[in-house]
């Protein structure tokens, strides 16, 4: 299992990403918002959308959850 976390800051497109927290691209701890470990990063997603509407996988770290 993996930890993830969320970016509190979304992009220009609305969009919050959504990372392991060992990710080299996921932001500051006082930038993202800690949603816990997970087995796949389509939970950690869910979990997410419970916080924000508009939430997408990092390409880096949640390949299998990123949409273009």
């Amino acid at each position: 299992m993996d930890n993830y976390c969320v970016d509190r800051t979304a992009r220009e497109n609305g969009m919050h990403i959504v990372h392991i927290c060992s990710c080299r691209e996921r932001p500051d701890l006082e930038e993202q918002d800690h949603l816990g470990p997970f087995a796949t990063c389509q939970e950690a997603l869910a979990k997410a959308r419970t916080l924000y509407p508009k939430v997408n996988g990092c390409i880096h770290c949640c390949k299998p959850c990123h949409r273009n």
